[in-house]
């Protein structure tokens, strides 16, 4: 006679088997669903979401958050050496703001072009600005990479996303005609 312990426990172990798949496909298509393919990092819909978050802290206790938007200046100049070229620029770039914020911000790429953004508490904001600095004009796959960025600490929660890019967007594109910052 067979132990129904036994039955149990192979029945329920089957079941876990036969679900391990599942989970593990799950899990791939929701990190898929939050990463940009090319450079890794987050996309641009996941940092809304944790952009909202972000917010949501702005009141308990109150403080301010800071966002960033870059762009490359010139990309095109890399994209006209052959697409994997500028897509190694993106990727070299992506990797040291990665890498260089980690702890201190979220990054994402911005839309699907050479441009990222970055979310961050504002006691940070000097910080954030010293690795900027430190990123502008360093090799990012065989030559000196500039970009431009705009940089914004915002304590009003009631902006939405769109108007809290917008905001900073403004700056960027002020900063481009400088060729630099704002």
């Amino acid at each position: 006679m067979v132990d129904s312990g036994l039955l149990v426990f192979a029945f329920i172990s089957g079941l876990l088997l036969g679900a391990l798949p599942l989970w593990l496909l799950w899990t791939r298509e929701k990190k898929r669903s939050r990463c940009d393919d090319l450079t890794g990092l987050a996309n641009y819909r996941y940092f809304l979401v944790k952009l909202q978050g972000c917010k949501k802290q702005m009141n308990h206790p109150p403080h301010s958050i800071g966002l960033v938007l870059t762009d490359i200046d010139d990309f095109h100049q890399y994209n006209s050496l052959g697409y994997q070229y500028g897509d190694h620029v993106l990727q070299g770039f992506a990797k040291r703001l990665s890498d260089d914020t980690r702890g201190i911000a979220f990054c994402a790429r911005y839309r699907l072009g050479d441009e990222f953004v970055m979310c961050f508490n504002a006691d940070d904001q000097q910080k954030i600005r010293t690795v900027l600095q430190g990123m502008n004009n360093q090799n990012y796959g065989g030559e000196a990479v500039k970009f431009s960025y705009g940089l914004k600490i915002f304590s009003d929660a009631s902006l939405n996303a769109d108007q809290m890019l917008s905001e900073v967007q403004l700056l960027l594109m002020e900063g481009k005609k400088n060729k630099g910052t704002r």
